[in-house]
């Protein structure tokens, strides 16, 4: 399988608004009533120290989501930053 490469387009026409605000309501009282877990993000250096690796786990059972996202941010001694970011989501029925 392809990876699959979006730009903000792509994205604002996958993820409405109305849409993405209604998904974190709901996160956020669930998150709230303790039945999801979001720990803080862990940090780890590159062993170069040019950049850092963001892990940050998320499990909602009630909601039906285990994701996972993984990020890269580099060339902190360049001008130009970068980042790079992998997310694995799975949803009910697969867990």
């Amino acid at each position: 399988m392809e990876p699959l490469f979006v730009n903000k387009e792509k994205i604002a026409s996958l993820l409405p608004m109305e849409e993405c605000i209604e998904v974190m309501e709901k996160m956020f009282h669930s998150l709230a009533a303790g039945e999801c877990a979001q720990p803080l993000r862990s940090m780890m250096w590159l062993p170069d120290r040019t950049g850092l690796l963001g892990m940050t786990p998320r499990y909602a059972a009630k909601l039906g989501v285990i994701s996972a996202l993984c990020s890269v941010l580099q060339a902190f001694q360049s001008k130009m930053k970068s980042h790079f970011a992998t997310g694995i989501h799975i949803t009910s029925g697969n867990f």
